[in-house]
């Protein structure tokens, strides 16, 4: 059996030109393409940043127009982060740790995982769920731009600061080690969370200062607020109630007990009246008696009471009481048996509180349902194309 070094020298001269020629070729493409991935992986191009709300001051003519990102901060150019990884391939951080240059994310055993890499790896695994977000945010930083609406890095950071102390206080009972051992469980540092407050905590400031400046309060949306705060024709009422319950009802300990029958749940209430009649403690009777749980922790208080809230009976009987007859019957609702208690009448005229009013309506924090509105409009003047 001939090697393949004898049959090349003793094939024909234009076979072996041939080959040669092929040789050749294959080993420039080769390193053709390994030099291009090298390249990719030494000069990523960094993630576009949403535009912030102000744009910068025009540079001179001929100057390098900065990239501007969230809250206005100067962003590493294109082509920065190549030229950080070739000058520099390491730098001491404030607490002693290697900071890592530009466009690179991470570094395992010596490798630099580069940002285009990584974001080749989130597209191939969550494809383009998060695209629709950021498309938004695109159109909310570009409509603050056209009205003049900005939102200050102060103002971001207090509002991450607070969502936080929030977090800390209501989950984890005012206590930050715990919060900070969850962050840690979850893979992920304070500083990490609050850049991711940060983000979204700026667009949705942007997004309610825009639904705030076009915010139309008309005269009806005033009359019904009116009606909220200080009642049907500007006249609330201070009352306590008792309740028997035709309905579910819990016990005192907060097991569930089963519904009564509506002649004796009548006839509890007939009894209970009698005993507020000959002397009883209203209060003292809520506490023994009121099945309603909610104003049986305020002493049968009923917050914001308005006409609607237990039906026409019930207000008829309310309308009925004063000062001098304090007590009302026995009066049925769909939730069952009350004795109503009058505390006090208190009448406002629209008049005198209508500027409060809309100032207030002003100033509110946009509902869920207005945000989603506004964002609809924004994508529907938007050519949007996936």
């Amino acid at each position: 059996m001939r090697s393949e070094g004898h049959s090349l020298r003793t094939a024909p001269l234009s076979r072996r030109l041939a080959l040669i020629v092929f040789t050749a070729c294959l080993g420039l493409i080769l390193a053709l393409s390994i030099a291009s991935r090298s390249g990719a992986e030494e000069a990523p191009a960094p993630a576009p940043a949403p535009p912030a709300p102000e744009s910068p001051p025009a540079p001179e003519d001929g100057a390098e127009r900065p990239v501007i990102g969230p809250f206005g901060r100067e962003a590493p150019a294109p082509g920065a982060a190549a030229s950080a990884q070739e000058g520099e391939t390491k730098e001491e951080g404030a607490e002693g740790g290697v900071r890592l240059p530009p466009g690179v994310v991470a570094r395992v055993d010596g490798r630099d995982i580069v940002l285009r890499e990584y974001a080749d790896y989130l597209l191939a695994s969550i494809g383009k769920r998060k695209l629709g977000e950021y498309i938004d945010r695109l159109l909310i930083a570009a409509e603050a731009q056209r009205e003049g609406i900005v939102v200050t890095p102060q103002e971001v950071d207090e509002l991450v600061e607070s969502r936080i102390e929030r977090t800390i206080d209501g989950i984890f009972q005012g206590d930050r080690g715990r919060y900070l051992e969850a962050l840690e469980r979850q893979g992920t540092s304070l500083e990490d969370r609050m850049d991711e407050l940060r983000q979204s905590l700026y667009y949705e400031t942007l997004l309610t200062k825009i639904i705030l400046k076009r915010r139309e309060i008309g005269d009806d949306a005033l009359r019904l607020e009116f009606e909220r705060v200080y009642g049907k024709d500007g006249v609330r009422f201070d009352l306590r109630h008792i309740l028997v319950s035709t309905g579910r009802r819990t016990g005192p300990d907060g097991d569930a007990l089963p519904p009564r029958q509506e002649a004796a749940a009548r006839a509890r209430a007939e009894g209970i009246l009698q005993e507020i009649r000959a002397g009883a403690d209203f209060v003292e009777q809520v506490k023994k008696y009121c099945d309603d749980t909610f104003t049986r922790r305020g002493e049968g208080r009923i917050p914001s009471y308005s006409a609607s809230l237990f039906g026409p009976e019930f207000h008829a009987a309310v309308l009925k009481l004063s000062a001098e007859q304090p007590i009302s019957e026995v009066v049925r609702s769909p939730r069952g048996f009350h004795i109503i208690q009058f505390l006090g009448r208190q009448e406002t005229k629209f008049e005198d509180v209508k500027a409060a009013l809309l100032e207030d309506l002003r100033r509110r924090p946009p509902s869920a349902k207005e945000s989603l509105d506004a964002m609809a409009r924004l994508r529907e003047k938007a050519e949007i194309i996936r």
